[in-house]
């Protein structure tokens, strides 16, 4: 952790030197008069942003208020992968910034409101924000300081595994174990995203920041700008195809929700029978993934699973253990936005579990939550879709070299040989889009 010296003791004016140079400006502002000694900063994991773990000693230490604080900055520097199609140079008009139009305090404040509706037992915690500045996506004063929850990493995690049917490296944070999949995703709707769901809906739902059919447009949108570049034209013509039929077969009429709810979905525009049904917006997290969860253990004793629970089974040479984990908190919002919530439904059933199998299960325990609260899911198939979508345009995108700054940027190798790689991995998605049309949940 590198300590660099206090605001009061640096010039007013500019960032200290010895501060990782980042750090905006306006954050070391709000420190100036709190701050006794030195800040210490170490830089944390995090795809999009630059994120950092701050440590200093409140002036006063001691009484009511001080000591030592550890808190969490992120410092906005680029965009939300998934929302933005992995592109954070393409034109301002098709990147909303997600994390600052939904407010991420919002997603805090909501979920830890609904958490508290709860029952007390393995109900999660969510981190409290500190100060939240938003800006000009783009610019460095965008940045949330939140408080810090520490937690360990889930420890049986794999590489690389067969997903839909081809085999996927995930160097980064690894994926769950096929067979711990439908556990995991278990615990997870019970011990978090019903709750998000419950205090929501009660609620009314309110009107929500994205729909499938606006994701459906801004990759109609992007693939436009590509078809001109020459080079993966012909993908990108293929794409908007793809994205124009499954608007149409799927989500018509889905942005009249804005307008009147439920109510609003009946009214005008050409409908098929797989046209998905109303469903009121959540808080959507969209990277439930155990490096993101704060999860809590406790020692089986038997009988019954308890709601919210996990208990893995781990079978060693002469003995067999078990460990039942729950869900004490869930951090990294950073993909996060206030839209319908089978978005993460869809990014479970696709980056959790391994196979339309365990998919359908998934979605099926959600279709019955669903109804039990008086709302109906509709089919699994065009959400799959639809996730295979973005990730067809990704590749496009990325694959023609639109990408090729934000790949260097990011360190993933020269160009020209992620680009071949981006259409390995574009014939993959092909392959699981047909795969997708045989979903019958």
């Amino acid at each position: 952790m590198d300590e660099i010296p206090s605001k009061e003791t640096s010039n007013s004016s500019s960032i200290p030197s010895s501060t990782p140079t980042i750090i905006p400006q306006t954050y070391l502002d709000t420190l100036k008069d709190v701050v006794e000694g030195t800040l210490r900063f170490e830089e944390l994991k995090s795809a999009q942003h630059k994120v950092y773990k701050v440590q200093y000693e409140v002036k006063g230490g001691g009484g009511e208020g001080g000591g030592l604080v550890t808190s969490v900055l992120r410092v906005y520097v680029g965009a939300s992968s998934w929302w933005n199609l992995y592109l954070d140079s393409c034109p301002s008009d098709l990147l909303p910034p997600a994390e600052i139009s939904t407010s991420e305090h919002l997603c805090y404040t909501l979920t830890q409101k609904y958490y508290d509706q709860a029952p007390p037992s393995f109900g999660p915690r969510s981190p409290s924000m500190r100060t939240f500045q938003p800006s000009v996506l783009g610019s460095s004063s965008n940045w949330l300081s939140l408080s810090y929850v520490p937690h360990t990493p889930f420890p049986h995690m794999i590489p690389d595994r067969v997903e839909f049917g081809f085999l996927e490296p995930h160097p980064r944070h690894g994926r769950l174990e096929p067979r711990d999949c439908l556990g995991y995703c278990c615990m997870v709707l019970e011990g978090y995203f019903y709750r998000v769901c419950k205090g929501a809906w009660k609620e009314g739902g309110g009107k929500g920041e994205v729909n499938p059919r606006d994701v459906v447009g801004r990759v109609e949108k992007v693939m436009k700008e590509v078809e001109g570049r020459g080079v993966g034209g012909g993908r990108a013509e293929e794409v908007k195809r793809m994205a124009s039929e499954l608007g149409r077969d799927y989500f018509a009429g889905v942005e009249e929700w804005r307008g009147g709810g439920e109510e609003g979905a009946n009214d005008g525009g050409e409908r098929s029978e797989k046209t998905v049904p109303y469903l009121p917006p959540v808080v959507v997290h969209c990277d439930l993934q155990p490096q993101n969860l704060c999860l809590g253990t406790a020692q089986d004793v038997g009988g019954e699973r308890r709601e919210g629970t996990w208990t893995r089974r781990e079978d060693n040479d002469t003995t067999t253990t078990t460990t039942t984990y729950f869900i004490e908190g869930v951090v990294d919002y950073e993909e996060a936005r206030f839209a319908d919530p089978r978005f993460e439904l869809m990014f479970m059933c696709r980056r959790v579990c391994c196979d339309l199998e365990q998919a359908s299960i998934v979605w099926g325990m959600f279709s019955e939550f669903s109804k039990g609260e008086g709302w109906e899911v509709g089919g699994l198939e065009g959400w799959m879709k639809l996730e295979c979508l973005v990730t067809l345009a990704g590749c496009v995108v990325r694959g023609s070299g639109m990408g090729e700054e934000w790949i260097k940027k990011e360190g993933r190798g020269e160009g020209r040989q992620d680009q071949e790689e981006e259409w390995r991995k574009y014939e993959r998605e092909i392959e699981r889009w047909g795969m997708f049309q045989a979903v019958s949940v």
